[in-house]
């Protein structure tokens, strides 16, 4: 195990020795559908600690410890806000996640993972604070509170061209004392509800899984339906996001057509969208990439590995990182032009152990 992924591993499976006796970080479950006017996508993480566990409002309130409150109105969008503090933990981790991944369709949300190790610092402390800050690139947690935060607010709109909802949540077990200061600094900086009940109870299974579909629009409810809380579980962190939006320039449905698409275990044949749209066309050594913006000026880039380069060598290409997690308006080989694109349309699910 390389360096990069021991510290990798190290920050996901410690909690603090003095509470916890050991932890693992429990399948992240995530589903995304597109289509030609790209809808609405959530995704969700649930670190569970300790043995292992895996983990409407209904009747979540009743459990509350401290409850997070959104702003009632979306602050102002920053693209630089905070440029380059992701980037070292985006290199660490997102070959980490999506190498090895074979013939499976891999999902990652590098969001949701930073935003829960940042909790996961934050009631911890020692060695294990340090570790996560370590990966997370932050020398203290005031820092790494203070990222957060910014953080949430860049990840965070409502409003007609769409929503992204940013979502932090903690549950522990109703025998563990806790700092009622610290629950507040997760509901104040992190966003961040904590809750507290019977592990391993019917109603406070219904409370997770109720607090999961409503962050989600209920995309994910077969999979949060079936997330719960054995008795043995001490504390779980569970982060998701969930956005809306439409493409600026919608894909003409006309132009909608079967083609083949040549996946690692065969081809196969779905339905394409096409389309020419101009923007910027970026390329490297083993990759050309491409983006498409939404309606609320985000975007979503498509990359194309050059012929014979596989998704795990580009995944290994330090080029292709920087480009993945660094500031591409200084990216040198970029162009505007007229780009034709034609884009499967897909449905993915994955679990991560």
């Amino acid at each position: 195990m390389s360096e990069q992924s021991e510290r990798l591993y190290d920050a996901i499976t410690l909690v603090g020795e003095d509470l916890i006796e050991r932890s693992q970080a429990a399948p992240a479950k995530k589903r995304r559908r597109w289509y030609r006017w790209a809808g609405p996508v959530a995704a969700v993480l649930v670190i569970a600690v300790l043995f292992g566990v895996f983990s409407g409002r209904g009747g979540v309130a009743a459990y509350a410890i401290a409850e997070a409150e959104y702003p009632t109105e979306t602050a102002t969008f920053e693209m630089n806000r905070y440029s380059g503090a992701l980037d070292g933990f985006l290199a660490a981790s997102i070959p980490e996640f999506l190498s090895g991944a074979g013939s499976e369709n891999r999902v990652y949300s590098p969001l949701n993972v930073y935003m829960a190790l940042s909790m996961l610092a934050e009631v911890s402390d020692g060695n294990t604070r340090k570790q996560i800050l370590d990966l997370l690139g932050a020398e203290d947690i005031a820092t790494q509170r203070e990222r957060a935060k910014k953080l949430w607010h860049s990840n965070y709109w409502t409003g007609e061209r769409g929503e992204c909802v940013l979502a932090n949540s903690l549950w522990l077990n109703q025998d563990v004392e806790f700092v009622k200061r610290t629950m507040e600094t997760l509901a104040a900086d992190y966003y961040a509800s904590s809750y507290r009940g019977e592990m391993g109870s019917a109603g406070f299974d219904r409370a997770l899984q109720g607090w999961l579909n409503e962050q989600t629009g209920g995309l994910l409810k077969e999979q949060a339906d079936g997330v719960s809380l054995p008795a043995d579980t001490v504390m779980a962190i569970a982060s998701t996001v969930f956005f809306k939006g439409t493409w600026s320039s919608k894909f003409d449905p006309e132009a909608t057509g079967a083609d083949v698409f040549h996946a690692p275990d065969g081809e196969l044949t779905c339905d394409f969208m096409h389309g020419g749209k101009i923007g910027v066309y970026y390329w490297g050594e083993q990759f050309t990439a491409a983006q498409l913006y939404f309606s609320n000026l985000r975007s979503m880039f498509f990359i194309l590995p050059d012929e014979g380069v596989s998704p795990d060598a580009l995944l290994a290409d330090a080029e292709f990182l920087s480009f993945l997690s660094g500031d591409r308006a200084g990216w040198e080989n970029q162009k505007d032009l007229m780009i034709d694109f034609t884009i499967p349309k897909f449905d993915v699910l994955s679990d991560i152990d």
